[in-house]
C-alpha cells in the first residue's frame, strides 16, 4: 500500500511481456524514493483499456498494487475475521 504507482510490474516478467503486447506503453522518466536514495529510472506507462487502471513496468522486485489503485474505493479490513472488503 505504500507504493505510489496503481499497478507496477517488474521488467522481465510474463504478464509484463504479455502487456507490452497488447497494450500500448510510453517511456517515462522519474525519480524513485528508496531507503537507499534517490534514483532516476525509465519505465513504461500504459492505460489498460478495461479497469483503466495505470500500470507501470520498470525495475521492480516484485509486482505491486498501491495505495493509488483504491483512490474511488473505500477499503474495510478486518483482520480478526480475515476480511478485506473494497467499495466503490
Amino acid at each position: 500500500m505504500g507504493s505510489s504507482s496503481e499497478f507496477n510490474l517488474s521488467q522481465g516478467s510474463k504478464l509484463a511481456k504479455q502487456l507490452l503486447r497488447e497494450f500500448s506503453f510510453k517511456n517515462n522518466k522519474r525519480e524513485r524514493y528508496t531507503i537507499g536514495g534517490i534514483e532516476t529510472i525509465t519505465e513504461q506507462i500504459g492505460e489498460i483499456e478495461f479497469k483503466n487502471v495505470k500500470t507501470s513496468i520498470n525495475v521492480s522486485s516484485q509486482p505491486r498494487i498501491g495505495s493509488a489503485f483504491f483512490k474511488d474505493c473505500i477499503v474495510y479490513i478486518d483482520n480478526s475475521n480475515n476480511c478485506y472488503k473494497l467499495k466503490k
